[in-house]
């Protein structure tokens, strides 16, 4: 063989062992290059493990914080966590080739997803349900199992990777020598190929290496943060748990079943049992059974309704002993949005509402001492002024006899002698009578029952009723007497005149006693003050013996003179000054004196006032001294309003007597309808003020402001005796106050004050009457009946002996179960409504002489209105009394008015005299009442005793109409 085939051989052989070492390496570096990819595979794919348990740590992690800090930022790190984890589940499912590792990936998918589901309703637990239901379902243990098991599969995976990892490094490893070796044996040729091959190689390798270790410490890192995320969801869990458990309310919560799933030391204690009695348990095994069915009821309604509400319950444990809480239920959703259970915050209040009850307890405690007190007070206090009241009835009834009868024997004629001492005696009685006046006066201003009125009153007459008082008085000792006044001296103005008058008389009195020479004078003077008000400065000086400087400081004390020679010169008790003093500092004045012994004193004393406008003024004119020999209100019409009829038939009768026309109400309301038709008709309206529909008050306010009329005089007609009834009429716009029983001159007086009657036609003088004739028939004689002062009934009804009688028989009629009532009354609590029928009783009891058991009955309700321990004393006494009145009245209860038909006989119906009292209550005629009265006996026998009864009512109240309906046949019929 030649060279050159040698040659070409060898060029041959060595181009194909170039070829073969170029072929060799080439293998060898595609061998490298699958190598280290492999590598690169194995470690993205540990890389996508890591990231699983990394973002599932963090989705963990951003639950725990949102569930504890109810953030929302940790949602969106969920939302963020929970994307990536399924980005790294599906790159682990792309990465992962070996067989083995392939059957482990379904159970990765699986666990992971079970974990982000769990996690899911955690966080939708917190948003619907609270802190509660998602710490509960934070100490489930499926938590803790899933996120272990997901760590030991991702710990698996990674060490099965690890392992093909390190076997393919060492494959490689070999295929790099095996391609060394094949380099250094073959040919220069390849040399280059080789080297870089082998730089290929080399680079591969090292890539490797700095991949293995780049994996290690991300394999360092992400179990460091691992465990510190997972030492932070544990002490999340732990400080979730102290807070519920530090929590003074009870928290709990309870599943469909009414089982209790969590609870918290607040809440045990109020269960008073340990935790493993209470969880997994209902509330018919927690608490007693009555307390435990109203919960379970409550609780389902608000589970079925899914309702959150908040309420008070009294909780009934097993042991007995009861909690009073405050509750605050709401319902438990799922992540479907059902309801799920119940949850629940409790406060404990029964040592609230112990220590409340014990305070109300001590206030009830406190109010019946107090009104015990006040009521022992009152007693005593009334005891007093019925005492003082007696008193000066008994003193004052013999007085004015011995006054009167000097004044009558001083009329007479008597020898000079005789007449100085009917002159003394009539003196002497004067000076006990006003001695016994200022002692009574000073008793009401300690017991506080003197009450200052404010109405409108014009000063000029009050001084010049003073002058005349008080200047005949001076007069007669020789003395001077003047009233100084401002010739711009106001008009009108708002305060009690009778007061002040009072004041002015004690004064002058007082100073024209202690004077022997010289003069009395009475000063005004006035200052205008802001507000539409003016301050009176009043003076009494006098030229009298005066007062010592020493003594100045004593004056004013009760019973107290300066002297005592001056008791022995002057007379009286001290009392003067006291008194007046007292009254000017109730009308809000101050008093004062000054004094120069020998030479005379000056008492003063200031008042601030309200100007009163012209529309206000309602001061009562004088009255001219009545004629005793006539009608004293002839031609005047009054409105008389009463619910009573007995009280209206009574004020109709006497002022029919002295002249006056009378229109009747039996209400308020009907007093303001005869108003409205006749606002200039009546000279006055008498006003009852206790009735139904509308008090007295009511329609006084209203004949005030809704009628404008100011100036039609109100007086009011009432057994109200309290001061501040009075005040409250007064208030109200009553010019004037009666009191029940009505006294017929009081009457007759206070109506002339206010109004002046009509002058009367002349009346021819009577013819004397023949011999033989014995005159006018005189009065009927009343009967004389037990409890009943039948003489002052006779004046009082103008010895109307029938009209007595049938007084009385109403009386026995309406009030014979009075007392039977007015028991029923108290012991049903209505106190208002027993004092009603006793203030009812009284003014009809005082109307037939009833006097005693009008008294009885008066301190009976005001026993009653101060709620004190005498009222079953009182209620005895009066029961006793009306019995005893009704067993005397019973033999005249049966007896027939005159001229009614024999109960016995057939008498017909008179069809004129039936329809003679339809057409009065058709002409809503008062006469009908008359006409009534008369046909009632032959009606009875006619229609029946209930349908008279009711007729009888229904025209007794004014109901013309209605009685008008019952009496006329229906046109149909």
């Amino acid at each position: 063989m030649t060279a050159e085939r040698w040659l070409l051989l060898g060029v041959i052989l060595g181009v194909g062992l170039a070829m073969a070492v170029a072929l060799a390496s080439f293998l060898a570096i595609l061998r490298l290059q699958e190598d280290g990819a492999r590598v690169a595979h194995a470690q993205e794919v540990i890389g996508a493990l890591e990231g699983v348990l990394t973002t599932t740590a963090e989705a963990e992690a951003a639950a725990l914080n949102y569930v504890t800090l109810g953030d929302a930022d940790f949602l969106r790190a969920f939302d963020d966590a929970a994307r990536d984890l399924n980005a790294n589940l599906g790159r682990v499912g792309r990465l992962v080739k070996n067989p083995e590792q392939v059957r482990h990936l379904p159970a990765l998918a699986v666990l992971s997803e079970q974990r982000m589901v769990q996690l899911a309703v955690l966080l939708e637990a917190r948003q619907r349900e609270g802190f509660g239901a998602a710490r509960e379902r934070i100490a489930q243990r499926d938590q803790e199992r899933l996120h272990q098991a997901i760590r030991r599969l991702v710990t698996d995976l990674e060490a099965g990777e690890r392992g093909l990892l390190k076997k393919r490094l060492s494959d490689s490893e070999r295929s790099a020598a095996v391609a060394l070796t094949t380099v250094g044996v073959g040919s220069l040729l390849s040399i280059g190929l080789t080297g870089l091959g082998l730089y290929w190689i080399r680079r591969g390798l090292a890539d490797s290496r700095r991949a293995q270790a780049a994996l290690e410490t991300t394999n360092t890192v992400m179990d460091r943060r691992f465990a510190e995320r997972t030492a932070e969801w544990h002490a999340s869990r732990e400080l979730l748990g102290q807070i519920i458990d530090s929590a003074p309310s009870a928290i709990f919560a309870m599943d469909r079943s009414h089982r209790y799933t969590s609870t918290n030391a607040a809440h045990l204690q109020i269960c008073r049992k340990p935790a493993d009695l209470v969880l997994g348990r209902t509330e018919r095994e927690v608490f007693a059974p009555v307390t435990a069915d109203r919960l379970w009821a409550d609780n389902e309604e608000l589970m079925e309704q899914g309702l959150t509400r908040q309420f008070e319950q009294e909780l009934l444990r097993e042991d007995g002993s009861t909690r009073i809480v405050i509750s605050t239920k709401f319902p438990l959703r799922n992540a479907q949005g059902e309801v799920a259970g119940l949850g629940g915050v409790t406060t404990d209040i029964t040592a609230r509402r112990e220590a409340e009850e014990a305070i109300r307890t001590l206030n009830a405690e406190l109010e019946q001492r107090v009104t015990r007190r006040t009521a022992e007070a009152v007693a005593a206090n009334a005891a007093k002024s019925q005492f003082l009241a007696q008193m000066s009835h008994e003193i004052r009834t013999p007085m004015n006899a011995m006054l009167g009868l000097a004044q009558v024997l001083e009329a007479d004629t008597l020898a000079p002698e005789q007449r100085q001492i009917v002159q003394r005696i009539r003196a002497a009685g004067r000076s006990l009578l006003g001695i016994i006046n200022d002692i009574l006066d000073f008793s009401k201003i300690e017991a506080g029952q003197i009450r200052v009125e404010t109405w409108p009153f014009e000063p000029a007459p009050l001084f010049a009723q003073v002058e005349s008082l008080m200047g005949e008085m001076a007069r007669a000792k020789g003395l001077g007497f003047r009233i100084e006044t401002p010739p711009d001296l106001v008009p009108r103005v708002l305060g009690d005149p009778l007061r002040l008058e009072q004041v002015l008389v004690n004064l002058v009195g007082n100073a024209v006693k202690f004077t022997e020479r010289g003069e009395v004078l009475v000063r005004v003077r006035q200052q205008e003050t802001p507000a539409a008000a003016v301050r009176l400065h009043f003076e009494v000086t006098d030229t009298g013996i005066g007062i010592a400087p020493a003594d100045l400081g004593i004056l004013g004390r009760p019973f107290t003179q300066t002297d005592a020679t001056i008791t022995r010169r002057f007379g009286g008790t001290g009392l003067g000054l006291t008194i007046s003093k007292h009254l000017v500092e109730l009308m809000g004045g101050t008093f004062g004196c000054e004094s120069t012994l020998g030479v005379g004193s000056r008492f003063w004393f200031e008042l601030s006032c309200a100007r009163a406008a012209d529309a206000q003024s309602r001061t009562p004119p004088v009255a001219p001294a009545a004629d005793r020999t006539g009608p004293r209100l002839h031609g005047l019409h009054y409105l008389v309003v009463d619910d009573s009829d007995m009280n209206r038939d009574l004020l109709e009768r006497a002022l029919g007597r002295e002249g006056a026309r009378v229109t009747l109400a039996a209400d308020g309301r009907q007093a303001l309808e005869q108003l409205r038709t006749q606002p200039d008709g009546f000279a006055a309206v008498l006003m009852d003020i206790q009735m139904p529909v509308m008090d007295g008050l009511a329609a006084t306010r209203a004949i005030r402001d809704e009628l404008a009329l100011v100036d039609l005089p109100v007086i009011a007609v009432s057994a109200a005796v309290l001061a501040e009834q009075q005040q409250a009429a007064r208030a109200a716009g009553v010019n004037d106050f009666l009191t029940k029983p009505v006294d017929l001159e009081e009457l007759v007086a206070v109506l002339r004050r206010w109004s002046e009657p009509l002058p009367e036609a002349p009346v021819p003088a009577p013819a004397p009457a023949p011999p033989g004739d014995p005159g006018p028939a005189a009065p009927a004689e009343f009967p004389a009946i037990p409890g009943l002062d039948t003489r002052g009934a006779a004046v009082l009804l103008g010895h109307d002996r029938t009209f007595f009688l049938s007084l009385v028989r109403r009386f026995a009629a309406r009030f014979g179960v009075e007392t039977r009532q007015i028991r029923d009354d108290l012991a049903h609590g209505q106190g208002s409504a027993a004092a009603r029928r006793l203030h009812a009783l009284r003014g009809i009891a005082g109307n037939i002489g009833a006097r005693d058991l009008a008294a009885t009955a008066l301190a009976l309700e005001l026993g009653i209105a101060a709620g004190g321990p005498e009222v079953a004393g009182l209620l005895t006494q009066f029961e006793a009394q009306l019995n005893a009145l009704l067993a005397a009245l019973n033999p005249w209860l049966e007896t027939p008015p005159p001229g009614a038909a024999d109960p016995d006989g057939a008498a017909p119906l008179d069809p004129a005299a039936l329809a003679a009292l339809c057409a009065a209550l058709r002409r809503r005629d008062l006469a009908a009442r008359d006409l009534f009265s008369e046909l009632r006996p032959v009606l009875t026998r006619h229609y029946g005793e209930a349908a008279t009864q009711a007729l009888a009512e229904l025209i007794q109240t004014l109901r013309f109409d209605a009685a008008l309906a019952q009496l006329e046949p229906d046109p149909q019929q």
